[in-house]
């Protein structure tokens, strides 16, 4: 077993700063850690001669190391201390065993070890290769160097000890410091979590709060469609159930449903209809698919082999809001609807028109147009008007007795009737032109403050600029009532069309519902020649200023 013998070989002096000698008799070794301080001593000088002058030594200084060989014992050290200014504590290994070979071993060796194991900046310029002579010679270097590094760890100078050990601390503040950051990721991902669970709970709140007024709409129809059927079987009108050749069962042309017209303003889709739930189209409204959710939900809509089929009747206020429902896209419902001889619903109002008796011609029969604008109250002039309910060619028809005026659709082949006062001036009395990229509308001037929308006017759709343009919401609201009673209905194209005669108040007010934005009427309508109406402006605030003070003065007669 290898002992040293220790010396401390100065007195009174802090133990950091003293000069130690550990000594082996076994070797003949000696180990000396010498303080830069201490290099001039009298005792260190006196060893210059007791010492073995060959070995290895350390230069030690903060984070920097210096390895060299030596003949000259403390002699070589000295050197240093006038060349070298980093190092703090120089430790010297010698042994009156070593030789060139074994000192020139353990440079090389001791290089080589910092390099690996220590963190140390190595001061070392060149690292020598050393080729042994003899494998007894390396091994013995293998010892040497093993000895050294224990005697360097026992007097707690070892460099490679404490380049580990202040490894293993940093490694233990990066383990610590990823740990950290790990944690402050998973806190802010767990925020993030959070904060998208409030986000999903607050939009299912909202769609049950959709679904819950769906729910209540849906409801509500129900009641209505059973007052209906109850005061249909009260006026023991046709049945509706439907049978073979009953002409009041109108079937969709590209669908597969059955639809019964209760009154003016009540089609009814029968149960059994086939509904085209997953429908993609463009045109489909957003709260027509919340409908279909909803009547899925509680097994109103059924599914069956890949068909969704409707439970139960619901009606429908046009027959186009019908038509919609079923085939999930706009639809012209009094065109594609159409009973078991093939015949829309304009076909039958045309038929019923031609099977009047001409006796009552006066009275006329209305047209598709006219019984939407009954039921949405846009009739013109209708006071002290009586309305009875009838039944013809099996659809239900109110027919307005005694009119005083009648409009009919404004097209190439009917002309447009109505009844002006003999007053109106004759520049006024024709029909008004209004074209606008794939817009096309009509206009009529009836009297002070009536100008008529005709029938088949297409109007700007759901890109409408009226909607956030203060000042103009009264006509985005006009367009989205009639909307709503079925006065204009969807195209494919995008537009809408009229299909009953609209009254406005003033020609402005009637561009600005058709183009859907701000416009002045005097400069958007045009007559028959192409030319602007804007110089019959005056010729109107004359008439209708005349009219007005007729009207005055009878009032005070």
């Amino acid at each position: 077993m290898q002992t040293y013998k220790l010396s401390f070989l100065a007195d009174n002096v802090a133990l950091s700063d003293s000069t130690l000698l550990m000594q082996s008799d076994l070797l003949n070794s000696s180990v000396l850690v010498v303080p830069r301080a201490q290099l001039d001593a009298a005792d260190i000088k006196s060893m210059d001669t007791t010492l073995p002058h060959k070995g290895v030594y350390v230069l030690c200084g903060k984070k920097r190391l210096y390895v060299g060989k030596t003949n000259q014992g403390l002699g070589r050290i000295k050197q240093h201390d006038r060349t070298k200014d980093f190092w703090d504590v120089a430790v010297l290994f010698v042994s009156s065993a070593f030789d060139e070979e074994t000192i020139a071993g353990l440079e090389s060796e001791a290089i080589a070890y910092v390099q690996q194991h220590s963190d140390f900046v190595l001061e070392n310029k060149q690292q020598p290769q050393h080729q042994y002579s003899h494998l007894g010679t390396q091994f013995n270097v293998q010892s040497f160097l093993q000895q050294f590094n224990a005697v360097l760890g026992f007097l707690g100078c070892n460099p490679v000890a404490a380049a580990q050990t202040e490894r293993v601390a940093l490694s233990a503040e990066e383990h610590t410091s990823k740990l950290q950051q790990q944690i402050d990721d998973l806190e802010a991902d767990l925020k993030q979590q959070i904060a998208k669970y409030d986000e999903q709970v607050l939009k299912v709140e909202q769609k049950d709060q959709e679904v819950q007024s769906l729910e209540q709409r849906l409801a509500a129809l129900e009641q209505e469609n059973k007052q209906l059927r109850a005061t249909v079987q009260q006026q023991q009108l046709p049945t509706l159930a439907p049978t073979s050749g009953a002409e009041h069962v109108f079937v969709l042309q590209g669908g597969k449903a059955n639809m019964v017209q209760l009154a003016v303003d009540r089609y009814v889709v029968l149960r059994g209809a086939k509904i085209n739930v997953n429908s993609t189209h463009k045109s489909l409204y957003r709260s027509t698919k919340s409908l279909y959710e909803v009547l899925r939900a509680h097994d109103i809509i059924t599914c069956d082999n890949g068909e969704f089929s409707l439970q139960c009747d619901m009606s429908f206020a046009t027959p186009s809001a019908a038509g919609s429902f079923v085939l999930g896209r706009s639809c012209q419902g009094t065109a594609e609807w159409r009973d078991e001889q093939g015949r829309s619903i304009n076909d039958l109002h045309a038929l019923a028109a031609q099977n009047q008796d001409p006796s009552s011609a006066e009275a006329g029969a209305t047209t598709d147009a006219q019984l939407a604008s009954s039921s949405a109250e846009n009739t013109i002039n209708s006071t002290s008007t009586d309305a009875s309910v009838t039944c013809n060619a099996g659809v239900l028809e109110p027919q307005v007795l005694q009119p005083e005026i009648e409009l009919l659709a404004a097209s190439n082949e009917l002309p447009v009737k109505h009844s002006l006062s003999e007053e109106v001036p004759e520049q006024l009395r024709g029909v008004f032109h209004l074209k606008h990229r794939q817009l096309k509308a009509q206009l009529v001037y009836k009297g002070p403050k009536q100008w008529i929308l005709l029938q088949g006017s297409q109007v700007r759709g759901e890109e409408r600029k009226d909607r956030a343009v203060a000042g103009h919401d009264e006509v985005a609201k006009m367009f989205a009532n009639e909307r709503e009673k079925g006065t204009i209905v969807a195209q494919p194209d995008g537009t809408f069309k009229t299909v009953v005669d609209l009254p406005f108040r003033a020609v402005s007010t009637a561009a600005e519902f058709v183009l859907g934005s701000s416009k002045n009427g005097w400069e958007a309508w045009l007559d028959d020649k192409g030319a602007a109406i804007k110089p019959l402006k005056d010729l109107v605030d004359k008439f209708e200023g005349k009219a007005a003070q007729q009207e005055q003065d009878a009032l005070s007669q």
